[in-house]
This record gives structure tokens, C-alpha cells and sequence, in this order.
């Protein structure tokens, strides 16, 4: 597929030529996936119904787990001088209006993933992304386009573009054109168009519903914000305070009954609440703010056929926890391998219900606990407020935290405990090499770590061709192996778990575990639940150390 310039009009020269994948939606999920899918070859159309990149911020906090999906993307170097790193440590602090500090929650960052948690402008983000996209030879990018009707053909699907007009919507009277793709994949955000032609609810609805005033800043001045990352607490006006990457901010204001979004999101009033918070005209310059209701949603069904949902089009999460664009791309992590399988003819298309049923799960229970934290933070009763206050500063409750979000584990090895966990990563050795283990072995590979032996010698004949179709990695790590765990990070994850193998997913989850006999069992069961046969075409190729 040619590249071209994504103005309009370029898309009807391109209609006799098939994509594998047609991505519906340019913002960080759709990106993402496109990129991931053109490293394994496949050639991609994205469209997005924007002629421009939307210029404003929206999410600002970025996981190590999407960093660590990033880099396998190949964009994490442009990316990092628009990261503002959290450090090894950092605190989530929350504070009276008064500014006491009723607790200070330091939260140790497990070695899971590459770097550190960040905070980041999303325009920023979307701008390495989309240089990427348009620089790659299997990825074309058009804009200024609306998705009109979707229609499975054999084993195709045929998507109908029109050019959109100021509202998004299809031009009056403009000419239709329909491009052909294997799979579609909608991440076109949360009034999802791809989501609306399938015909799907946001029926996961946990009723939760709140209006807040978020607004974004550049300060001009150096100052001390308190809380530099947390909560002021209500009463009377819950506020949240974060960075927002490098020289930027952003104020989160409740909005408290009876006020209305549209009577608050004016200059005046903006101004006015954050002079509450020592913030005038002297010493920051107001980039953005809109009001919005954040709300707590999920679709049952992400899968209709070729069509597929991904992102805010699939799952809407309030931002207590940070995790709604991070929810995005652990989707498209998990979708693309599994779209690879399906794509080069590993897997049939079947596998890809795997998809929803690992993630729904893993974004439901989050989007839960999110809630529960809104709750915490919300409180606006005054008795409330002080019992809360009270049992913070006795230390008495801890206040809610992250602590991480299983996979469903329907496809994943059955009766593990510790399956559908995020795996780690640490620095590792090998033939004189140092670094992160997927620089060393690369990424996006499914990955047999083994603290006794080379895995690989474990494999009969039939499983070891079946593990190199995969083309899979096997690692024989620890202190007299062939790779050497310079911070035992591996070794302290088999001994916290008991066990000798860990196989990871290319998505960086855990498929299963083992003991140093139970190899063999383990990838077949992989296997077995991608719906793959243990013998059919000639082997890729497999890593083994």
C-alpha cells in the first residue's frame, strides 16, 4: 500500500486495493494498533473522520504497561522528551481545602515493564504516533472521512467512507466510496460510529455519573502545587492536581449540585476556581477547559464477525485511576497478536473471541475499582467528609490504590493462579549483551522463561514445531544459564510463585506457569487454545538460550 498525504480525496484512488485491516479512528488506541499490526507485516488503512489532529489535551497519565507497548511499537524514543517522569517512587497525596495533608500514599513500582509511570499532553502523544504511522510503508492514513455502513463480504468486509463535514458526521450529498479489508477494527472513541452500525450497547453500565470541570494549564512561574500529584478533598470542592507532562498542569474541578456544565465552563468562572487554588493570570496561561461527565461503562460484545471494538469505542472508564487511554491500548495489545494469527493463517478466525473474554473481565473490574475510588473522593457531606478525614489521619484506612487487574482467564491455563497477570521485565545478559529483555530478544513474541534448563528440550517433536510456528522465545535464565538476570527479577518471580517455567504472551501477560516437568503440558495447552494444530505448515523461526 502506497503511502499518501491523508488528504481527501485520496481515498477513492485507493479503492481497488485491499488493506488486511481497516482501523476505524486515529487517536492513540487506533495509531497503536496500526503500528502494531505493520511490524508483523500487514498492511493497514486508517481513517478518521478528523481532517486535523485534535489539538486539546484529554487523558494525561500513561502506564508503564502502555510504555512497554509503545516501545514495541517503535515509538517510544520520539516519545520520551514529552514524559514527565514520576520517578521510582512517588506519592499520591490527599489534602484538606485547608492544605493539611491527611496522607501521603507512597507507591513502590513493581519491575514489571520498562521506565516508570509518566504524565504526558495527549497532542503530543498523538503527534509521535501519527509521524510514525505516516512513515510507514504498510500503513495509509486519511482523514477528513466517516465510516457510512459496514457489510461482511465472503471473507472480507466492506466499510462505505463519505467525507464528514464540521460535526463529524457524512457531507451532504458527498460521493460514497467502499474500501475492503480482512478485519475492521472500530476505535473511533466513545460516540463510536463502528459501534453504533453493530448495533451494541454500553449495557456493562455501573450508574455512575459525574459532572467535573477539567481544565489545563502552563505556569509561567516555579511554584510549589499542593498536592503535586493527588486530591484535594471535599468539602467543599473535591479537585484533583496533577502534571501534565513537561511545563503543563491539569485542575480537575467537581462540579457540585446545581451547577450546570454549561453555566460553569466560561473564562469567569475557570478563573475564579483557580484563584482558589493560588492560580491567576501572573502566573499560568489557560490552554483548555471543558466540562465533562465521566462515566463507568463497558459493551458485552466486541466482537461481530470481521468487525471488532477497541478503546473508549468498547469501555468508558472514569479517570480516578488514570487507566482510560492506558484500558485502550492494553486492548489493541492483546488484539493485535491475536489478529496476526488469524491474518498469516496460524489461527482461525475463532480466536479472536478470546479477545473479548480476556479483556472484558480485566476493563470491567477496573472501571469498578475506579468508581470505588470516585466514591472515596467525592464525598461532599460535611459528616462524611470528617469521618473520612478523621480515619485518613489515623491512618486507620489506607486510601484506595492501584494495585493491578487480572486478564480473564477463560483462555488462559486453566486451574493457574497466576495466570492473566502482568508478567515483569529486567535487565538481562547474554553473549556479552546488556539491557531490557525486549531490546535484548525483541517484543511481541510469546515467551517461555525457565529457571531449570532450556525449555525447548522439554518439547516433543510435534509441540517444539508447533512453538516455532508461534515463533516463540525460550529463555534459559538465572545464575549458571545461558542468560543472566542482572537484577533477579526473574529469579524473584519464580521464587514468589513456586515455579520453574512462566509463559508469557506477546501482550506481556502471563499464559501460565509450571514446574520443571510440566513444559510439554504448557505449550500444548497454549496451543490447544489458540485453536491451532499441532502439525502443519514449515516452522519460523524460534529463539532458544
Amino acid at each position: 500500500m502506497e503511502k499518501n498525504n491523508g488528504q481527501l480525496g485520496s481515498l477513492a484512488d485507493s479503492v481497488a486495493e485491499s488493506a488486511d485491516v481497516i482501523v476505524v479512528g486515529a487517536g492513540p488506541t487506533g495509531l497503536t494498533l496500526s503500528l502494531l499490526l505493520a511490524r508483523n507485516r500487514h498492511r493497514v488503512l486508517v481513517v478518521e473522520r478528523r481532517p486535523s489532529a485534535y489539538p486539546l489535551p484529554r487523558a494525561v497519565g500513561i502506564s508503564r504497561e502502555s510504555l512497554r507497548v509503545l516501545h514495541m511499537a517503535g515509538a517510544s524514543e520520539p516519545l520520551k522528551p514529552h514524559l514527565e517522569w514520576n520517578g521510582q517512587n512517588h506519592s499520591l497525596d490527599y489534602v484538606t481545602a485547608e492544605g493539611e495533608v491527611l496522607l501521603s500514599q507512597t507507591v513502590p513500582l513493581p519491575r514489571r515493564s520498562e521506565g516508570t509511570d509518566a504524565t504526558f499532553n495527549q497532542p503530543d502523544l498523538e503527534a509521535v504516533l501519527e509521524e510514525q504511522v505516516r512513515a510507514h510503508p504498510r500503513i495509509q492514513l486519511v482523514r477528513g472521512q466517516v465510516v457510512t455502513g459496514l457489510e461482511e463480504i465472503e471473507d472480507a468486509v466492506g466499510v462505505r467512507f463519505a467525507p464528514s463535514d464540521e460535526l463529524g458526521g457524512p457531507r451532504t450529498g458527498a460521493d460514497h466510496v467502499t474500501h475492503t479489508a480482512r478485519f475492521v477494527v472500530g476505535c473511533d472513541g466513545a460516540q463510536s460510529t463502528v459501534r453504533n452500525l453493530m448495533d451494541i450497547p454500553l449495557d456493562g453500565d455501573l450508574q455512575f455519573s459525574s459532572d467535573w470541570l477539567v481544565v489545563d494549564l502552563k505556569p509561567t512561574v516555579e511554584r510549589d502545587w499542593i498536592p503535586y500529584m493527588g486530591q484535594v478533598l471535599g468539602p467543599p470542592r473535591p479537585t484533583t492536581s496533577v502534571p501534565s507532562g513537561p511545563g503543563r498542569r491539569r485542575l480537575e474541578f467537581m462540579l457540585l449540585p446545581g451547577e450546570r456544565k454549561e453555566e460553569m465552563a466560561t473564562d469567569e468562572t475557570v478563573w475564579r476556581l483557580l484563584a482558589e487554588r493560588g492560580v491567576d493570570q501572573t502566573n499560568a496561561d489557560l490552554v483548555r477547559y471543558a466540562a465533562y461527565t465521566f462515566r463507568a461503562c463497558w459493551a458485552q460484545q466486541w466482537r461481530q464477525g470481521r468487525v471488532l471494538l477497541a478503546g473508549d469505542a468498547a469501555h468508558l472508564t472514569p479517570p480516578f485511576l488514570g487507566q482510560g487511554m492506558n484500558s485502550g491500548i492494553r486492548d489493541v495489545a492483546t488484539l493485535s497478536w491475536r489478529l496476526d494469527l488469524v491474518l498469516r493463517g496460524l489461527a482461525p478466525a475463532d480466536t479472536l473471541d478470546d479477545y473479548a473474554r480476556e479483556r472484558i473481565p480485566h476493563v470491567s473490574r477496573l472501571i469498578s475499582d475506579a468508581v470505588m475510588v470516585g466514591g472515596f473522593l467525592c464525598l461532599i457531606d460535611p459528616e462524611a467528609c470528617a469521618e473520612r478525614d478523621a480515619l485518613l489521619r489515623e491512618k486507620r484506612v489506607e486510601a484506595p490504590e492501584m494495585t493491578g487487574w487480572r486478564m480473564g482467564t477463560e483462555s488462559l491455563a486453566a486451574d493457574d493462579p497466576h495466570a492473566g497477570w502482568l508478567g515483569r521485565q529486567g535487565l538481562v545478559r547474554t553473549k556479552g549483551r546488556e539491557g531490557r529483555f525486549d531490546d535484548v530478544f525483541g517484543a511481541g513474541a510469546h515467551v517461555l522463561l525457565s529457571r531449570a534448563g532450556d525449555p525447548m528440550e522439554s518439547l516433543s517433536p510435534m509441540t517444539r514445531e508447533a512453538w516455532e510456528r508461534l515463533g516463540g522465545v525460550a529463555v534459559h535464565i538465572g545464575p549458571d544459564a545461558p542468560v543472566t538476570d542482572v537484577e533477579d527479577v526473574y529469579g524473584e518471580w519464580f521464587d514468589e510463585w513456586d515455579r520453574d517455567v512462566i509463559l508469557v504472551r506477546p501482550d506481556f501477560h502471563v499464559f501460565g506457569t509450571a514446574s520443571s516437568d510440566g513444559v510439554e503440558s504448557l505449550v500444548r495447552e497454549l496451543v490447544a487454545g489458540l485453536r491451532m494444530s499441532l502439525a502443519d505448515s514449515a516452522p519460523s523461526t524460534v529463539w532458544s538460550l
